[in-house]
């Protein structure tokens, strides 16, 4: 199985995808990486153009383009700084995973990452809070 690359941020949007999205061939390639999340133990963390961001339809150029919320780069450093793993390294993904739920016991420690995300009223992840 190919290597499989997620921007930092990701993270958080895979733990509350609820099947909506930008297109349908966004949301089918979403829901494609999760089932593949399922069968692999680690996953390549980065703060650029990822496997999600493949069928968005604001990444081009190798860039994320959509201009709403904070800038994607933005969140990706902050949810690293807080759950203290690196970029641009393989990672365990379950073991990130578990770190999430340790991290983010509060929607005032989503500061910074989700608080201005134009999902965060359907997102699975913002609303258990």
């Amino acid at each position: 199985m190919n290597k499989i690359k997620i921007r930092a941020h990701h993270l958080l949007c895979i733990e509350g995808f609820k099947g909506l999205g930008y297109s349908k061939d966004f949301v089918e390639n979403m829901k494609k990486i999760i089932l593949q999340l399922s069968n692999v133990n680690s996953v390549f963390i980065t703060a650029q153009i990822d496997d999600i961001c493949a069928k968005c339809p604001y990444s081009f150029k190798n860039k994320c383009n959509n201009s709403y919320g904070r800038p994607p780069e933005y969140m990706d450093e902050n949810l690293i700084k807080k759950l203290g793993i690196s970029k641009d390294t393989q990672i365990d993904y379950q073991e990130v995973r578990k770190k999430i739920y340790e991290v983010f016991r509060r929607k005032e420690d989503l500061s910074g990452i989700c608080d201005e995300c134009g999902w965060k009223d359907v997102c699975g992840f913002y609303q258990r809070f």
